[in-house]
């Protein structure tokens, strides 16, 4: 018997200009993306007192902890799931072992599955960040360029962010992604 299994993502695109050399050593760019999104997300929205966002006061209106952290209610989940996945995955596996030069224009993907909040704002706002930063072993500096919507296609839907300013009023419909398997 097949059954159609359907779930609900949105999907961005992150562009980068290089403002400096960029390294993503082979088999890491995601785990690296990963990483200092979570760091610089933290320094934004956590309160100076929180040591650990599981035990954190603030834990259920914080973005942080609702985003980089979930964690079941009461720590209670089915057996491996007491800390849930996170709502997001970041493709950026095509940066694999590549250096990018100053100047050059680099991008990654972004898939968000919580279509009710998807919290774009605070992966925005980190992005910008971490790109003044730096990024990588060598913390490369860059400029994040444009952020867009895209549907499963990778066609843009909406332009979100210009490089300066949020030009959404609201976000497309999201993408529906449906496999068939055997049950």
């Amino acid at each position: 018997m097949l059954a159609a299994l359907t779930f609900q993502f949105y999907r961005f695109r992150f562009q980068f200009r290089a403002g400096g050399m960029l390294y993503f050593p082979p088999y890491k760019s995601g785990n690296i993306v990963r990483g200092a999104f979570g760091s610089i997300f933290r320094k934004l929205v956590c309160i100076p007192s929180c040591r650990d966002a599981k035990t954190c006061d603030m834990r259920t209106t914080c973005p942080y902890a609702r985003v980089f952290e979930p964690q079941a209610a009461r720590g209670e989940g089915p057996s491996g799931l007491a800390d849930w996945p996170r709502p997001f995955v970041f493709r950026a596996s095509h940066l694999d072992g590549s250096t990018v030069r100053e100047g050059d224009a680099f991008h990654f993907d972004a898939y968000i599955f919580d279509v009710r909040d998807p919290a774009l704002a605070y992966f925005v706002l980190s992005f910008v960040q971490l790109a003044r930063e730096g990024l990588g072993p060598g913390r490369g500096r860059a400029e994040l360029a444009a952020v867009d919507q895209l549907n499963l296609d990778g066609v843009t839907v909406a332009p979100i962010y210009d490089g300066e300013r949020f030009q959404m009023r609201e976000l497309g419909a999201p993408s529906i992604s449906s496999h068939e398997r055997s049950a």
